[in-house]
């Protein structure tokens, strides 16, 4: 937690740090491999059918993605 209000009162990066977040969910939840990347290969990234074999990353646990992505867009 941090130690001092001003800490929580420093706004000056806030565009930054979400445009940081944001790309790191980008990152994160487009990362393939194995059978998910030959399905991308194949199906493309729209898939009708099989949503979870494009993006496995997609549907892990929702504190997992934020947290990683909070962690990187911390300094």
């Amino acid at each position: 937690p941090p130690t001092d209000a001003s800490t929580l009162e420093d706004h000056a990066g806030w565009l930054e740090t979400v445009i940081t977040h944001e790309y790191v969910h980008t990152l994160h939840l487009d990362k393939a491999r194995g059978f998910p990347l030959a399905a991308r290969e194949v199906l493309g990234r729209w898939p009708l059918f099989l949503p979870f074999s494009v993006f496995p990353n997609a549907f892990q646990p929702r504190w997992l993605t934020e947290g990683i992505a909070t962690y990187y867009e911390t300094d």
